[in-house]
Order: structure tokens, then C-alpha cells, then sequence
């Protein structure tokens, strides 16, 4: 439907302009990001807000000591994700896989991120008992990035034919 189309366009904008913005290895995924957060009901600011406290967006990417796959050296994981062991084939295949694991739609993975809001999924993600302040740093990401209802409002200012 065109408002979710537009939602969608909206979302991606605002991830692209936050990553374009700092000149980041990251800009132009805000389509597969909001796509991607959008199938799997995410927050579209989480996997974005992520990869930025993890790797500076992907400025920092985990380092090909794990390379299978990658672009100069380095294995397309900007999520920090396995704690750097697992490699990606592409920075479209790491979101995927990051969306469908925080989702909790990973069987393997469930069990800690099934049915958890963004702030539980995020404390999982990385323990206050492990990185104090994690989840707050994330959120305040996610705030910089864009509003949280960004293209939700659109129906509301659509002109109606009345």
C-alpha cells in the first residue's frame, strides 16, 4: 500500500542522511535497513543505532581475522555480531541476519530475543553487567537518527476528497 511505501522511503531517508552525513561505510543501506526492520517488526533506527555504537557504522567493521568473505579485509559484520567471529557475504546478508536474530525469529536465537521490546532486546544484546550504559547509548542513537512514527503521520497530513 503507498503508505507503507512511503513509510518505508521516509525511514530509509533518514537512515541514509544519519550515515551520509558522517561520511560512514554504512550509507546507502537505509533501504535494506528499513526493509528489513519493517518484515521483522523491528524499530527501524535499532540495526543503524547498532552498527554506530559497535563500529562507528561500519567505520570500524570486525576485522578479516575471521575473513571468509568481505570488502577490504573485512568480514561485513558492522554489528559487532558472534563478538566479531562470524563473517557476512555482504552488508545486505549481515542486516538480514542481525533482523531475523533480534526478532527473535532465529530458532536458534529465540529463546533470548523473542517477544522483547527494544530496550530488553538491546540489554541482551549487550548486558548492563558487560557494557554499562549500552542500551542508553544505543537509544540515543536511535533519537539522532530519526523520530520513531517517521512516515507514520503521513495519512494524517494526505489530503482527502471530500
Amino acid at each position: 500500500d503507498l503508505e507503507k511505501v512511503a513509510m518505508l522511503k521516509e525511514q530509509t531517508k533518514a537512515i541514509n542522511a544519519y550515515f551520509a552525513a558522517r561520511n560512514l561505510p554504512l550509507e546507502g543501506t537505509g533501504a535494506k535497513f528499513a526493509k528489513e526492520a519493517d518484515k521483522y517488526r523491528l524499530d527501524y533506527r535499532l540495526m543503524p543505532a547498532i552498527a554506530m555504537v559497535e563500529t562507528t557504522g561500519g567505520k570500524f567493521a570486525c576485522p578479516g581475522a575471521y575473513k571468509r568473505t568481505g570488502d577490504e579485509g573485512y568480514t561485513n559484520n558492522a554489528f559487532g555480531w558472534g563478538s566479531c567471529t562470524i563473517s557476512f557475504k555482504s552488508k545486505d546478508h549481515a542486516i538480514e541476519v542481525i533482523a531475523r536474530n533480534l526478532s527473535g525469529n532465529n530458532p536458534n536465537t529465540a529463546r533470548h530475543y523473542n517477544g522483547k521490546g527494544t530496550k530488553p532486546i538491546l540489554e541482551t544484546y549487550n548486558p548492563p553487567s558487560v557494557k554499562p550504559g549500552y542500551a542508553a547509548k544505543v537509544m540515543s542513537v536511535m533519537n539522532a537518527i530519526g523520530k520513531e512514527d517517521i512516515g507514520l503521520t503521513l495519512k494524517a497530513t494526505t489530503p482527502t476528497n471530500t
